[in-house]
């Protein structure tokens, strides 16, 4: 269906589609985004019913089945029509999900026979003159005599019989196994191609994959709280890629769930799905780095696979988490900072573990390689958060930002899946020189040449940014994050740190934008932050606010959880903060981030705490607080 849409920059419009990636990469992503903007929907760049419907009009939105299946068959990367040879020692490699002809196993040295067999042979017999017109007659009759597609029913399956199956199969492959010889190519690619054998191949892989997988992840999603798509698909591929799950390696992965319940009952997903994937590793280590890629691509919703990056909620997959007791949705405190050894994060981390916030542990990510040093991330280890931080983008030798820096979309996914509760963005306000007009930078890191950032643009596009003096020029280069969007439909705090934050007289702040941003989702945030050029809070004096606001909401009903907190007591926040922010810095050496006043020293304009309500009032810190009896710490922003 053609989508056309404004163009982005000057007038008329232009097709939102112009090139069709295969793997829902940055172009479709913003091609997505684009169509959601000009139909008026709140823009992700996620594909879900809704969006799908706008893209796709009267074509009905894909049956379970097909959505499934179609990640591990673009995986494999054979559609219904390629085949390969045997440079993985399987034969012959075909159709929808990558059938194979035998399977070798390395721990007997022996072959078995594939599930190739039972779909040429259920082809064979129901749709004999298109196998025999694609084959032609002198391979059709090698091919029916080596499977024994003329025998009434399949032979037993046994060594010696996969084993003259690849002895037959092995002369068939072109030079280095990766693709046959081109008539038997060009076979299996005709016969592939009529829509009747392609049935029969997703009838196989229904009969052989898909249904015991669905019964293998209805047993994990009962037994353990994590029924959702993410697991079902984990198991669709444990089941083509793997076999299933081996009796050891069940009951081991059963433990290490266990055991990441016990400590948090609350615990994601992910957590619980790659803690399957590293009891297959024990018993599997030839393929460790394999499974490790497919499976933490399912577990985590985005990840690298042959080399390929996959956003599966590009793919129509849903991330969600399921629901917990009640109904309620975990919770989560999720940051982007400049350092995850500043006090101001670690502060925050430790107040949110006190409120019961959904813990989702970065050490075994950390230990599976996932964010290696090089990639200039790290995750904060806290006991109740998920923080990235991006200090190492900003060093001179790290690679300019493009868009195929898969490592930073997926470093920030990760820090803000299932649902985030508190927001805290840590950085320096600037403004970006990305063509469309004067965005809302926070700059996370900085060098004298360099900085990395967030760019919130005027068209909802929220992107990771890197700007960098270069000879007489500047470079600016960008990746799309806005799929974080999603996650925050629960959010109920926002901390921003950075200068030029809530608006005051004649400083236009960036809070308001942030605000109405996360509010489209369904949000109604207070925003707790600063006005004026400084960027707060200084580690030199070692205050921190974060854990000084949220003890003292957590005091007003101390058996009360985050999210009844804020539904009770959410008036109250901006008050709250006035406190917090006067006990840390009204009487030191960070005064002026309690009321305006002109910082000594440098000439800096006046700075102080603020915050905006849910009403949308800005909230400034009140000079007279603790020195006139009944006055508040908040009053209302000029």
């Amino acid at each position: 269906m053609k989508q056309v849409v404004p163009k982005e920059l000057g007038g008329g419009e232009e097709p939102a589609f112009t090139k069709v990636d295969g793997t829902f990469g940055p172009g479709m992503q913003r091609a997505v985004e684009r169509v959601q903007a000009a139909k008026k929907k709140l823009v992700t760049g996620v594909v879900d019913v809704d969006t799908w419907g706008l893209l796709m009009g009267a074509v009905p939105w894909p049956n379970h089945y097909d959505r499934l299946i179609n990640v591990p068959a673009g995986f494999e990367g054979h559609g219904y029509t390629v085949a390969s040879g045997d440079h993985d020692r399987t034969g012959i490699t075909w159709g929808l999900i990558g059938f194979t002809l035998v399977q070798y196993d390395t721990a007997t040295g022996n072959y078995n026979v594939g599930p190739l067999s039972a779909v040429l042979r259920r082809v064979y017999r129901n749709q004999r003159a298109t196998f025999d017109a694609a084959f032609g007659e002198i391979y059709s009759k090698e091919l029916a005599a080596a499977l024994k597609l003329d025998k009434p029913a399949p032979p037993a399956s046994t060594p010696a019989l996969a084993q003259a199956l690849h002895e037959f199969a092995r002369p068939l492959s072109a030079a280095g196994g990766h693709r046959l010889l081109p008539q038997w190519q060009s076979a299996f690619e005709t016969l592939g191609s009529s829509a009747d054998v392609q049935q029969i191949q997703r009838d196989v892989a229904d009969e052989l994959y898909f249904r015991p997988a669905m019964a293998l992840a209805k047993t994990f999603g009962d037994d353990y709280q994590m029924a959702c798509e993410r697991t079902q698909l984990f198991f669709l591929d444990v089941c083509i890629n793997n076999g299933s799950l081996k009796p050891n390696e069940e009951a081991d992965a059963r433990k290490r769930i266990q055991k990441i319940i016990d400590v948090d009952p609350n615990a994601l997903v992910a957590d619980k799905l790659v803690a399957i994937a590293e009891a297959m590793v024990v018993s599997r280590k030839s393929y460790a780095n394999d499974i490790r890629e497919r499976k933490g691509t399912m577990a985590h919703g985005a990840g690298t696979v042959h080399g390929i990056f996959y956003r599966l909620d590009g793919w129509g997959i849903d991330l969600s988490e399921p629901g917990q007791a009640g109904g309620i949705p975990p919770l989560s405190h999720a940051a982007v900072h400049l350092n995850p050894e500043g006090r101001e994060p670690l502060a925050l981390a430790a107040a949110a573990s006190a409120l019961d916030l959904a813990e989702a542990p970065a050490t075994p990510f950390l230990a599976t390689g996932r964010f290696p040093e090089k990639t200039g991330f790290d995750l904060l280890v806290g006991k109740t958060t998920r923080a990235v931080s991006m200090q190492g983008l900003a060093t001179v030798g790290y690679p300019l930002i493009n868009s195929k820096n898969e490592e930073i979309h997926e470093a920030v996914q990760m820090a803000f899946r299932g649902k985030v509760a508190i927001l805290a963005i840590s950085g320096q306000q600037v403004q970006s020189n990305l063509p469309g007009g004067k965005e809302d930078v926070i700059v996370l890191q900085k060098n004298k040449k360099t900085y990395v950032g967030l760019c919130l643009k005027r068209n909802d596009q929220l992107l990771v940014i890197r700007q960098r003096e270069r000879g007489s020029g500047i470079d600016e280069s960008s990746v799309d994050v806005t799929g974080i969007r999603k996650s925050l439909s629960a959010c109920q705090l926002v901390f921003l740190y950075t200068s030029l934050g809530v608006p005051q007289d004649k400083q236009r702040g960036s809070a308001p934008r942030w605000r109405e941003w996360i509010k489209a989702t369904g949000a109604d945030p207070v925003i707790l932050g600063w006005y004026g050029a400084i960027r707060p809070p200084s580690d030199d004096a070692g205050k921190t606010v974060a854990d000084r606001i949220l003890a003292r909401l957590k005091a007003l009903e101390p058996a009360a959880d985050f999210t009844t907190l804020c539904a009770k007591y959410g008036d109250k926040l901006v008050e709250l903060w006035g406190q917090a922010c006067h006990d840390a810095f009204a009487g030191g050496k960070q005064k002026y981030l309690w009321y305006e006043q002109f910082l000594a020293g440098p000439a800096l304009p006046m700075s102080g705490a603020a915050a905006i309500d849910r009403s949308g009032q800005a909230w400034v810190a009140n000079p007279r607080y603790k020195n006139t009896p009944g006055e508040p710490a908040m009053v209302r922003g000029k």
